[in-house]
């Protein structure tokens, strides 16, 4: 057999590195993927979800890392697509794209999956090998639409990308609120505590264990990120915008607004400055996350979207292939 599967977890002798300085670099690119997410996402899950992720190997050296966990039902990444990872020198052929899905459609039987989802890059007109794959075992693809700023452009080409009705919320939005930073310069973790408070007042309940606050505080006072706070003159805080770094890509992560204290929304002007100071802290891409197509999602999620879309001066695609039973059932068709 020319493939051999290792799990991620026992294959350390053969890959000690697979992320940093590794031929698996790419993994750590975006925080979702690298090592904020790895720390982060298993604090969220617990005993939920199970890392599952896996290395192929091909004539002893490892040629693809899928990173992946079951549970709940469903095999992802923790609630996104499963993503792989090839050796800059290995081409994703056929075959090695047949021996990343009987994997995954192994794992899913395993894990009593009633969902699984993998994502492809789009690098042109043409499926890929992995698509390819997928679409033969009747796996179904989804358009993904995904939001970026090429930060090489500056403060110069975001204006050029903003929407202009935008502009002047920005400068509302900087003249209006007094605005603060925590990062790796100022790692105030009593202001951190401030925007946990702030968000878990806005949402109306706590969202998640107090250990992935600690995770995510860690993570920016390291140097891998920024939290961008608004105040009144009196103290109130009102805003607040979580950016996550990985070694090339910011993430916007999260952001939370008081809407009931303006008649203005408040949330233009620190995306903005922090992808402006993303581009300071030597990250190449800044990644406004997914923007929904018409008829996807909820009111809030288009309101979202059309939010983002107005700073975006890249849309990315890809493809979102999934399975939902009965057919995991059927195990291999090729």
């Amino acid at each position: 057999m020319r493939f051999q599967i290792v799990c991620l977890e026992e294959a350390k002798d053969v890959l000690p590195n697979y992320s940093g300085q590794s031929s698996f670099s790419a993994i750590d690119r975006h925080p979702i993927s690298g090592r904020f997410g790895r720390t982060y996402y298993p604090l969220v899950f617990g005993e939920k979800r199970r890392d599952r992720s896996f290395v192929v190997m091909d004539g002893g050296r490892p040629a693809a890392v899928v990173i992946c966990c079951d549970g709940e039902g469903a095999l992802d990444w923790y609630g996104s697509p499963m993503q792989v990872f090839t050796r800059p020198d290995t081409a994703l052929d056929p075959a090695l794209a047949a021996a990343i899905m009987n994997q995954v459609e192994k794992l899913a039987g395993e894990g009593v999956a009633t969902t699984a989802a993998i994502i492809e890059e789009c690098a042109g007109s043409q499926l890929s090998a992995l698509g390819a794959t997928c679409l033969s075992r009747a796996w179904h693809g989804t358009l993904r639409v995904n939001g970026t700023v090429d930060l090489a452009r500056g403060e110069e080409g975001l204006r050029l990308a903003l929407r202009k009705s935008s502009k002047s919320l920005v400068n509302w939005g900087r003249k209006n609120i007094n605005w603060s930073f925590v990062n790796q310069g100022n790692p105030d973790s009593q202001a951190f505590e401030d925007y946990h408070r702030f968000h878990r007042h806005v949402a109306g309940h706590t969202t998640r264990p107090d250990s992935t606050w600690d995770a995510m505080f860690d993570w920016i006072a390291s140097g891998g990120g920024e939290l961008m706070l608004g105040r009144l003159d009196g103290g109130d805080l009102v805003a607040g915008t979580v950016v996550l770094d990985g070694t090339t890509v910011a993430y916007y992560s999260s952001g939370v607004y008081d809407r009931d204290r303006f008649d203005k929304p408040m949330g233009h002007y620190p995306v903005y400055e922090s992808i402006l100071r993303a581009g300071e802290r030597g990250m190449s891409v800044f990644d406004l996350g997914d923007i929904p197509q018409a008829g996807q999602g909820s009111a809030k999620d288009q309101a979202i979207g059309f939010f983002k879309r107005g700073f975006a001066g890249e849309l990315q695609t890809s493809i979102t292939w999934s399975l939902t039973r009965p057919r995991l059932d059927m195990g291999d068709t090729v």
